[in-house]
């Protein structure tokens, strides 16, 4: 068969300067099954050799491109010898009329609009907090623990269950915090600081623990591993620096440009918008404004990909899935293999995920729009925030969602909606 196709492709570029004719198959048929009916080969003439037999292909071959041409015995046939007649060749197809066109009204295009998500149920105030000055992050930690980093250089700890602030921490010279990271244990709190400084905080005693610079401009987001041992810190260079547990660095993992990644049509990575360790602390889980979520294992080697047409600026992890938050106002839900599980609209670019033990997950975007549904995206409520939104999360022993403002103002929610009232109603 390699031969024969061989041939044929040296005939047809020597008639046409041209291997575009057509593709050769191997079919290998059953007893039951057949592509079509090959008909019957003539007997080679006595005493043909294979020279004879590839040159009667070959003129066969040259009267079938020259279509219908009046048929010439082989030039190397020898004198005496009965040319040999082709194979028949089909009955010709029929000739039919083409049938009249049938005349349709003429339709305009038509463009889907996105769908904007259903109103949903509003979520009723449980507990209202208000900070002594506005604030640019929120994050949740152990015991219920609320941390807020706010602009007038404190770092501010609030227990809702006993109603107050319990801590405050500030670095001499007023430097602002911008980020915060709980680590698994209540006492310890790490915070990024305009200067690029990373401090862990002990927040018994309200004093430093570390004080850390890695090298460059680091004003990206910040994480603890599960364990506690490791603090990851994205900086602006696309790295991330992976430190131990007393400040030194154990770990660079340099975050791949878009153009370098192989058959990826993205522009450059331009910063780090999220990261956090996977369960188990084994993988390390980085997103970018280039649409990518970046898994890396342990020696820092880039294992999979979770690709989004824009930026991701929101990540939340559960022990079964992955949850991104994108510009385009989608949030989605990815299996650790990396298929997609579910995506649904919540109507503006996202900038904080939460997701609760229970599957329910919280979204919210800068549009103030707080909206919780359950693990398929099917909407349970949510809250209209008089501010932009600068973090959210779930209390566990309280079952209740926290959402905080750049204002200062932090409030807790109730899971169950209040079927009184509806949003935007």
């Amino acid at each position: 068969m390699d031969r024969a196709v061989t041939l044929a492709r040296e005939s047809v570029k020597m008639t046409f300067r041209s291997l575009e004719w057509a593709t050769p198959v191997l079919f290998l048929a059953s007893d039951e099954t057949r592509v079509f009916a090959v008909p019957r080969r003539p007997e080679p003439l006595p005493g043909a050799s294979p020279q004879d037999w590839s040159t009667q292909v070959m003129g066969r071959l040259n009267r079938f491109f020259n279509r219908g041409a009046p048929d010439a015995a082989p030039a190397s046939a020898s004198p005496g010898q009965r040319p040999v007649e082709p194979w028949p060749p089909p009955p010709p197809p029929p000739v039919q009329e083409p049938a009249p066109p049938i005349a349709r009204p003429r339709q305009e295009p038509q463009f889907l609009e996105p769908v904007p998500p259903a109103p949903a149920p509003a979520l009723s105030r449980l507990q209202t907090f208000s900070a002594p000055a506005p604030c640019s992050h929120q994050a949740i930690g152990p015991d219920d623990l609320v941390a807020l980093a706010c602009t007038d250089g404190a770092v501010r700890v609030l227990s809702p269950a006993a109603g107050r602030q319990v801590a405050q921490c500030g670095l001499r010279g007023g430097q602002r915090p911008r980020r915060l990271a709980w680590s698994p244990w209540k006492r310890h709190l790490a915070s990024q600081h305009d200067d690029g400084a990373v401090v862990v905080w002990d927040l018994e005693t309200e004093v430093p623990v570390h004080v850390l610079r890695p090298p460059g401009s680091q004003l990206g987001p910040i994480a603890f591993s599960g364990n506690g041992r490791w603090l990851a810190i994205a900086g602006d260079d696309r790295r991330v620096h992976v430190l131990g547990p007393a400040g030194q660095e154990v770990r660079t993992i340099i975050v791949p440009q878009g153009m370098e990644e192989r058959g990826d049509w993205r522009e450059a990575a331009g910063s780090l918008t999220a990261l956090l360790f996977a369960p188990g602390d084994r993988q390390l889980l980085v997103a970018g404004d280039d649409g990518v979520v970046r898994e890396f294992d342990v020696r820092g080697e880039q294992r999979r990909t979770w690709h989004h047409p824009e930026a991701v600026m929101a990540l939340a992890l559960a022990d079964d899935r992955i949850v991104t938050g994108s510009a385009d106002g989608r949030v989605r839900s990815w299996s650790w293999e990396g298929r997609l599980l579910h995506r649904w609209e919540h109507g503006a670019a996202l900038d904080h995920l939460a997701v609760a033990a229970d599957g329910h997950l919280a979204a919210g975007s800068g549009d103030g729009m707080c909206r919780l549904s359950d693990r398929e995206g099917r909407l349970i409520g949510a809250v209209s925030l008089p501010g932009w939104p600068v973090g959210l999360g779930f209390m566990v022993r309280a079952r209740a969602l926290v959402t905080a403002t750049d204002a200062g103002l932090t409030e807790i929610w109730s899971l169950e909606p209040n079927s009184a009232s509806h949003e935007g109603g």
